[in-house]
């Protein structure tokens, strides 16, 4: 499995961001809610099935004082390796809506909506384009070498 990890550094105390993390993770598109443990502060979303790049993003909050916590992202895929940035990309989504859920809450302006990714449908696309290409590609060299005998 290919994995990303981030650290963030927030001014709040433990329950508070247990809940904005799993507020704001829960708002981020594509995303559902996996499993959530508010005893260990871990909180997990999954994205896709099967061959659509599946990602699993794990949130675990560590209490440094009463009022600062660390929240540890990892994200991975299952593959060996992530050439495309899809777990980076989920990380960037998930940390940039909490900044701004904070700061939301924080100023009392409106939570913006979540930065949306479509990347991996375009990589996707691309990848299955490939391997219809090649397939037609050796059906077509296969149909001139008959023709050829």
């Amino acid at each position: 499995m290919a994995k990303s990890e981030r650290q963030v550094q927030l001014p709040v105390g433990p329950h508070h961001a247990y809940c904005l993390v799993r507020d704001s993770g829960a708002q981020i598109p594509k995303f559902r809610p996996g499993m959530e443990n508010p005893a260990q502060c871990t909180l997990r979303w999954q994205r896709g099935w099967g061959l659509t790049n599946p990602i699993d993003v794990v949130a675990r909050i560590h209490s440094q004082d009463g009022q600062q916590c660390t929240v540890h992202y990892q994200a991975s895929i299952l593959a060996l390796a992530d050439p495309f940035g899809f777990t980076d990309k989920s990380l960037e989504q998930f940390i940039t809506h909490l900044q701004n859920t904070l700061h939301a809450q924080q100023t009392g302006t409106p939570v913006p909506l979540p930065p949306t990714e479509e990347r991996s449908i375009w990589v996707n696309v691309a990848i299955i384009g490939c391997v219809v290409v090649v397939l037609a590609v050796i059906v077509l060299v296969g149909i001139v070498a008959a023709l050829m005998r």
